[in-house]
């Protein structure tokens, strides 16, 4: 059921050698739009296609994310639990939402591509690569999962489209916030085990993506700051959160029983483990693998320097949480979150990103919005 929201839209589906992404043209005397970026056509005065003008001497990359529920920005619209809010229009969207598992990924920090959303801005690090290239159009893959856990990215990494031979680069984000974690004592993925899966899809992606392409691994994040921050918020049903979290366990219907619970010791327990899960990650790091196709980095993940960050300046938490669950980030902290990750890419890796197309403004002033996604 996945469409253009999660991936770029193929713009032939009579041609299996046309994608986003592509880079050889299978067809080497023709103009035609092989890549879906809206680029297209023959420039009379020099016999050369626009495609190689605009774009052929620039650094392609497309961007990819495999991973869980924030990576594909899970939200339940706060209208349809608010009283307040209701009207003959609130579950309208019930079905779009169904059929996209309640994510937004066309909204989400790695690959969202609206230009607006009704519930907050839409920054990502698509968008950024996009305006900094804008023959990057509609090359985006976001393959995450709701739930997803290390040992369900072995399937799901499955669903990965890249050709080593014909396609361009990917920056591929892997992200796995808190799933294997998030079941609390009792329910933890072992590290070893964990630290090994992480490496099969290393080792997968060196099989799939092309050469010059990059991995950014985010750890896990340290969740005990939604229960410091949020306990003693108000819910939209009007409780507050502390006690939403403990009807969901009473429900067996909590996203995060570890962490989203008032019990200190299990919140402090399933934070050591998720710390210890990340010690694998630096693991990886330190033992310095080098791969054929990619590069890789990790960072930890920035929630919570940009959750204190923001409450320093004036804000409250529930400014950027989602706010039916409480759990997951909402529409502003996503754009937050892509904001970050743009500078520490621009900072550290720079390289990673390609340089600003000077074609920018021609390829706006002839082709417009290149078709836009749908």
């Amino acid at each position: 059921m996945r469409g253009t929201y999660w991936r770029g839209k193929d713009c032939n589906d009579n041609n299996a050698q046309i994608y986003p992404g592509r880079r050889i043209n299978s067809d080497s005397g023709s103009d035609e739009d092989h890549d879906c970026n809206g680029i297209y056509g023959t420039d009379p005065e020099t016999n050369r296609t626009w495609e190689d003008i605009l774009c052929g001497n620039t650094t392609r990359i497309g961007i990819g994310l495999l991973g869980d529920s924030v990576g594909a920005h899970f939200e339940i619209p706060p209208e349809y639990l608010t009283a307040s809010k209701l009207n003959l229009t609130t579950y309208n969207s019930v079905l779009a939402n169904l059929f996209n598992e309640f994510d937004l990924p066309h909204q989400s920090a790695a690959t969202g591509f609206m230009n607006t959303s009704s519930s907050g801005p839409v920054r990502s690090i698509y968008k950024y690569l996009r305006d900094r290239n804008r023959c990057n159009h509609r090359d985006y893959q976001n393959i995450g999962v709701n739930g997803a856990k290390v040992s369900d990215t072995a399937s799901n990494v499955q669903t990965l489209r890249r050709n080593q031979t014909t396609d361009h680069p990917m920056l591929m984000i892997m992200e796995l916030v808190g799933n294997d974690v998030c079941s609390g004592p009792g329910g933890f993925t072992d590290p070893n085990a964990f630290k090994q899966g992480v490496l099969d899809r290393l080792n997968y992606f060196d099989e799939i993506l092309p050469p010059g392409s990059h991995v950014l691994m985010f750890g896990l994040v340290n969740g005990s700051f939604l229960y410091n921050h949020l306990h003693n918020e108000t819910h939209p049903l009007g409780v507050t959160y502390k006690e939403f979290y403990s009807y969901l366990n009473c429900l067996d219907a909590n996203p995060c029983p570890g962490w989203l619970t008032s019990d200190d010791n299990s919140r402090q327990m399933t934070t050591d483990a998720a710390m210890a899960l990340n010690a694998k990650y630096r693991e990886i790091m330190a033992e310095g693998r080098t791969y054929k196709n990619f590069d890789y980095a990790y960072y930890e993940f920035p929630v919570v320097e940009i959750m204190d960050s923001w409450i320093a300046k004036g804000g409250k938490a529930t400014d950027l949480m989602e706010g039916v669950d409480g759990f997951h980030s909402n529409q502003l902290f996503n754009a937050l979150i892509a904001d970050w990750g743009w500078k520490r890419l621009q900072e550290d890796l720079p390289h990673w990103l390609g340089e600003t197309n000077p074609n920018n403004d021609k390829i706006i002033e002839m082709f417009g919005d290149q078709g836009g996604y749908f």
